[in-house]
Order: structure tokens, then C-alpha cells, then sequence
């Protein structure tokens, strides 16, 4: 009988390991409703970063890699560095599930159930299962963990070499307007546009519509191009600080490619469609917008370079605007990683 029982016992420990060596890999997960997917939300990768329903978008933020945690679990590690946990090591229905550093506890390890059809349950060691909050299958619906039941995933395998998006975001900063001669130059109206190219098959990339300054309304103009600021500025423009006005956007943000950005076949444009408004007399109340800011060059140091940058992660360059009577905006953008 002894005998019987560690046979029985060297057959399960032997199933178990194989199947966890059958799952550990790089996924999406699936959920049971069509093209929806398990996501971080917003592309970040703080602690306590919710996960929720997202459609399909083969983006960084919805690949989880199973990693063996022995007896039967896993952890489920993000591509954005991270793993999934259930907040607060919680026991109780509506737990969110979130991305936290490090794994090893509990509320770190998780069982595939297979329910058939390709389908798994996910359930917590702490008991309980994740689910979509309150049954719902709408985009940006919350993971939480239920105590009697989950929902149902299936575990898509990403395929070695497999496209990836990645956000990324284009920051301008330290902008700054310089007048040569008076005063007279300080108001402009128009727009800086920034655009993204594919070198390779020179199609363009469209920003989304998600960080814009408190007041601005929209981002693109007719062609969806990236306008960082828009409107008219006011006449104490060159005695503040651009990044203090309320219809200038910092930050506007696209997804790309990631080979192709890491590969360097993405290009940065910028250009302008910026005018310098002068009063006609000192005791004039109204400007005439007729000198237009048309030359624009990125900086490396001392030497200027053209009105196109290639991309790189994580990297910068000043640039500046020059008017046809040489009045100056200048300003620095970067390129900042998201997930």
C-alpha cells in the first residue's frame, strides 16, 4: 500500500511538472469575450497599476510571460518588468488584480484550470479567481478576484520575433522666446507640429489623444498631425515661461513599432506654423500676425543639424525657430518610454 501511494505520488509530481513545462512561455491572455485581452492600464508599470479588459493590440502591455512557481502555479510576469498580484495580499471578492514588484507570496502565484475548449480559470493560491468586475466586457473593465468562480481565458502564445507596439512619448520643455529688437514681437499664434516617419516605408504614425494640457481641446490638426502648442499667445509671451501656458501641450504620446523604433528606422519632424504678430504703432490695440517662424533645427551640441532627428530610446535634442526677422523660440524634446 505504501509502495502504491509513492508511486501514485511520483505520478502526480511528474504530471505536474510536465504541464507546468507545457505552459511557461510568453502569451496573451485572452478573455472569453471577442478581442478582449488582459492589459495594463494606461501603459504603466507603477506599483499598484490596475489590469483591465483592453481589445486586442498586440501592444507590451498585454504579453505576460508564466514563470514555474512549483506545484502547479505560476507567476505571471509582465513584459513591462513586473508581476501580477492581487492588491493588499487579499482573500475577499473584488480584489483588484494589479502589477507589483517582486513575487514569491501567495497573492504571486497562480493555477491554470483547464475548463476545455482551450479555456482556463485563473485562481489565486490565496483561493479566490480572477474575473472580470461585475461581469462586464467592455473596454477598460477591471480584473478583480471572485471567492466561488472566474472567468474564462485562453492563453495565446507570442511567437519568437512576433511584432510589438510600444508607447512612447514626445516631450517638449525649456522652451523659451527671445526678441532681438523691442517688445513689439512678444504675441504669436499658430502651431508646432511634430510628426513620426517610418524611413523604410515612409508612412506615418498618428499621436493619440490622452495628455494634452488642461485647456486644449484637441491634438491634431486637419491631417492629425501633433500640434504641441495651438492659439494665440499672449502679449507677455516673451516675459514667461512657454511651459507655464495653459493652451501648451507638454507631452503628447504614439505607439510604434517597437523593432522598428529600437532599430532606428523612425524619424522626428518638426514643423511650424507659427506666426509673430506686431502691433502697427505703440498705441494700437490690435497686431498684424505677418512674420512667420518657417527655419527649424535640432541641436547636438554646438553643431545644427536638419529639421529631421532620427529616434533613438530615451534620448533628446534642443531645437530652435527662427523667424524671417530672426526672433527665436527655442526649446528641447525628448523621447520618453512609457512601458
Amino acid at each position: 500500500m505504501k509502495t502504491l501511494f509513492l508511486f501514485q505520488l511520483i505520478v502526480l509530481v511528474l504530471f505536474i511538472t510536465n504541464l507546468n513545462a507545457q505552459l511557461e512561455g510568453k502569451y496573451y491572455i485572452e478573455s472569453e469575450f471577442e478581442d478582449k485581452y488582459l492589459d495594463i492600464e494606461l501603459h504603466m508599470s507603477v506599483n499598484g497599476t490596475p489590469l483591465n479588459l483592453r481589445n486586442g493590440s498586440n501592444d507590451v502591455t498585454q504579453r505576460f510571460n508564466l514563470e514555474d512557481a512549483g506545484n502547479g502555479y505560476f507567476y505571471i510576469k509582465s513584459d513591462l518588468g513586473k508581476y501580477v498580484h492581487i492588491e493588499n495580499n487579499s482573500s475577499n471578492s473584488n480584489a483588484k488584480v494589479v502589477l507589483w514588484e517582486g513575487k514569491g507570496n501567495s497573492n504571486t502565484k497562480w493555477k491554470f484550470n483547464d475548463i476545455g475548449d482551450g479555456y482556463y480559470s485563473i485562481q489565486s493560491k490565496k483561493g479566490t479567481y480572477m474575473i472580470n468586475q461585475w461581469g462586464k466586457r467592455t473596454e477598460g473593465t477591471r480584473i478583480v478576484m471572485w471567492k466561488r468562480y472566474g472567468s474564462a481565458w485562453k492563453l495565446k502564445t507570442i511567437k519568437k520575433g512576433e511584432k510589438v507596439n510600444q508607447l512612447i512619448r514626445i516631450s517638449v520643455s525649456d522652451m523659451s522666446f527671445k526678441s532681438f529688437h523691442n517688445n513689439d514681437c512678444s504675441r504669436l499664434q499658430g502651431s508646432l507640429i511634430v510628426r513620426i516617419k517610418n524611413i523604410d516605408n515612409l508612412e506615418y504614425y498618428n499621436p493619440t489623444k490622452n495628455t494634452l494640457a488642461p485647456s486644449v481641446n484637441y491634438v491634431g490638426d486637419y491631417n492629425s498631425n501633433l500640434l504641441l502648442f495651438n492659439g494665440t499667445l499672449n502679449k507677455d509671451y516673451h516675459k514667461r515661461n512657454i511651459n507655464k501656458l495653459n493652451n501648451y501641450a507638454h507631452n503628447v504620446d504614439f505607439i510604434v513599432n517597437l523593432n522598428d523604433y529600437i532599430s532606428g528606422k523612425l524619424q522626428l519632424e518638426l514643423s511650424s506654423n507659427i506666426w509673430g504678430c506686431h502691433k502697427t504703432c505703440d498705441l494700437c490695440s490690435g497686431y498684424h500676425c505677418k512674420v512667420r517662424y518657417n527655419e527649424i533645427r535640432f541641436i547636438s551640441g554646438y553643431a545644427i543639424r536638419s529639421t529631421t532627428l532620427k529616434m533613438k530610446p530615451h534620448s533628446s535634442s534642443n531645437f530652435f525657430i527662427k523667424a524671417q526677422d530672426g526672433h527665436q523660440i527655442k526649446g528641447k524634446i525628448s523621447m520618453i518610454n512609457l512601458n
